[in-house]
């Protein structure tokens, strides 16, 4: 956890490398680990993969968010009921937990890895006036370009579309 938060704080600071050191600290630690019951182990490769975008290592980022989309696929389907309150890096970007139930430790975790928006960002405000069934389609689409670029050796823009898909969660 401490590794995880030190990740998020040097990613905050522009000091990447020194992010992308912790985050692999954390997920090293991590692997040892069976079980981790109020968050999943997605949120260390996304923000690993956060740096590494950051940084310039279009290949590593995108490998790392498409091990994030797996695991998190792993802990839901492992789960016999999908806890909305376990905290994913997902559910980070959607806000879609309630802050009470969780401890002090993951409350400055959620802080500390919230991604900050742009005064001027326009996918925000389209969010606002398309529907709930519009944003999947759109969600599914970047991330359908996000495989097709992959596939072909387009790792920058591969990781481009995936992040932008992000936004519309």
């Amino acid at each position: 956890m401490a590794y995880l938060n030190c990740g998020f704080l040097n990613d905050k600071l522009g000091d990447n490398t020194s992010a992308i050191d912790d985050f692999s600290k954390s997920i090293y630690f991590e692997a040892e680990i069976d079980i981790i019951n109020q968050r999943s182990k997605d949120i260390s490769f996304s923000g690993r993969s956060n740096s590494r975008y950051k940084n310039g290592d279009y290949y590593g980022a995108i490998e790392d968010k498409r091990q994030a989309q797996k695991i998190r696929l792993l802990e839901i389907n492992k789960s016999s009921e999908f806890n909305t309150n376990k905290i994913y890096f997902k559910n980070i970007l959607l806000g879609s937990f309630t802050k009470t139930d969780l401890g002090p430790k993951y409350n400055a975790l959620i802080k500390g890895s919230k991604i900050r928006k742009s005064k001027y960002d326009l996918i925000a405000d389209y969010k606002k006036v398309i529907s709930k069934e519009r944003k999947e389609e759109v969600i599914k689409k970047l991330e359908f370009i996000s495989e097709l670029k992959y596939n072909n050796g387009d790792y920058k823009g591969s990781i481009k579309a995936i992040r932008r898909s992000e936004k519309y969660y």
